[in-house]
């Protein structure tokens, strides 16, 4: 008979996976699978890649129908003279068109296309006019999306409960996880963030918490590390910034550099068609040359200091007034380099990176409703940092500490009734409002830091009490 405590851990999982699909089943997006099949954006794209790959076994789309809904001038061809098409489509070096987006969510997604295109064949009356070759019913595409997020619950739920050593307020984590913040709203949209979410999360297991079984580890390293940037070239940094996280974390454990090196090598091989993808549409490697040809770089220096404030104080889109408990995460860094400078550089080394670079992209993710898409890989590490504060909240409780944070929480509060933080970025071009928005935002983040400081410094409790020894 399984142990008390791993009979508990499923009972809770399961819980866990009822409120997820209470959360989510009754959203349109889960709807549309089976029903209007209404898609739009840069799903529309993903689409007709997984569908090109699914029928020609290439990514060359010349031949699909339903470009015109994607055209601003419908009256005209989607291909222009320059070498670039209208709405992220290029025509590349051999004449045909291929999208600017990347093919990573078109292969994952292939297996299940395959299977509603077998049980569910088209149906011309029904199908989008945007995507006229669509399968009738899309159930098998749908069932992996929902596999995928509970993966995603599972492998977060297991990071958490080892980060925080409770099952209890592993719960109460991942809880919050499914109800304040961006992760329910992409389960059943079609764009990379949220799979690449499940990725960062291999990964983020194997360096921090391995698997019992070196192989298992080593395997979800690689798969992470190694397909992450076939979502989208920002994942390069992501990937980048797991391997610096993996090869920092584990040198004072005495890694094996021979290990190191081997998986450094199958890396590298593994980038190759990465390389090759991009040499075979532009007839340059880079992967900014499907950018280049398009004619726009998306990314700019001067929307990066906008970026950087705005994900979190936007009025609209900023996370610390959507998302409450992410206040959290700044203190998290704080008590990290106090309590765990090791595992705080690492983290920091994954998130830091990843989140300048969407920071530069045009619009930046505070921009886009639903917020932070481009940020939902790495929202668990915001919890894991948010989990630090909590944890130290419990160990060395004391009640002038527990008012700090319930005083942030009520400002944050008051703020989001009577507005008197209100800082409106622009979404592209930096203008002389965005410049004193920015010098705000610096003072605030400053007194967040110099404030904590001074609590531990002159209120908070500093002997060893657990919250329990006070209840």
């Amino acid at each position: 008979m399984p142990p008390p405590k791993k009979i508990l851990s499923i009972v809770l999982i399961i819980f866990i996976l009822i409120v997820l699909c209470l959360k989510v089943r009754n959203k349109n997006d889960y709807k549309r699978f089976t029903r209007n099949q209404l898609y739009g954006g840069d799903e529309l794209k993903y689409l007709r890649m997984v569908h090109s790959l699914a029928t020609d076994g290439n990514l060359e789309l010349s031949n699909l129908q339903g470009f015109e809904e994607d055209t601003k001038n419908k009256d005209k061809s989607p291909l222009l003279d320059s070498q670039k098409s209208v709405d992220l489509y290029l025509t590349g070096k051999d004449g045909g068109i291929y999208c600017l987006h990347l093919p990573g969510v078109s292969f994952l997604i292939l297996p299940a296309y395959l299977l509603d295109s077998r049980f569910f064949p088209n149906n011309p009356e029904r199908a989008p006019t945007s995507l006229p070759y669509l399968p009738n019913k899309l159930y098998f595409t749908r069932l992996l999306l929902i596999l995928t997020a509970i993966l995603i619950i599972f492998l977060l739920f297991r990071f958490l409960c080892n980060l925080f050593n409770s099952l209890f307020l592993g719960v109460f984590l991942i809880l919050l996880y499914i109800l304040n913040s961006p992760f329910p709203s992409y389960i059943f949209k079609i764009y990379p963030d949220f799979l690449a979410a499940l990725f960062c999360l291999f990964v983020l297991n194997a360096i921090f918490y391995p698997f019992k079984s070196r192989i298992v580890n080593d395997i979800l390293i690689i798969l992470g590390i190694g397909y992450l940037p076939w979502f989208h070239q920002r994942f390069i940094i992501l990937s980048l910034g797991l391997y610096f996280a993996y090869i920092f974390y584990r040198r004072t454990g005495k890694i094996n550099f021979k290990k190191i090196f081997i998986l450094s090598i199958i890396l590298f091989i593994l980038s190759l068609p990465y390389f090759y993808y991009f040499y075979s549409i532009t007839g340059n490697p880079s992967p900014l040359s499907t950018s280049m040809l398009y004619g726009k770089v998306h990314a700019r220096w001067n929307t990066f200091p906008m970026g950087f404030f705005g994900h979190f104080l936007h009025p609209r889109s900023g996370c610390i007034w959507i998302f409450p408990w992410t206040i959290l995460f700044f203190f998290g860094i704080y008590w990290g380099f106090k309590k765990d400078w090791k595992l705080t550089t690492a983290l920091l080394l994954i998130f830091i990176p990843y989140y300048l670079i969407c920071c530069a992209a045009i619009p930046w993710g505070g921009g886009n409703l639903p917020p932070h898409r481009f940020l939902l890989a790495i929202y668990p590490l915001f919890l894991a940092f948010s989990t630090i504060t909590i944890q130290d909240l419990f160990q060395k409780f004391s009640y002038p500490k527990l008012i700090f944070y319930l005083v942030y929480f009520f400002i944050i509060f008051l703020n989001k009734k009577f507005w008197f933080i209100k800082f409106y970025f622009n979404q592209s071009l930096m203008t002389p409002a965005d410049f004193i928005y920015i010098i705000k935002s610096m003072i605030i983040i400053f007194f967040l830091y110099i404030s904590i400081f001074l609590g531990e410094r002159f209120l908070f409790f500093k002997g060893d009490r657990n919250i329990t020894d006070i209840i």
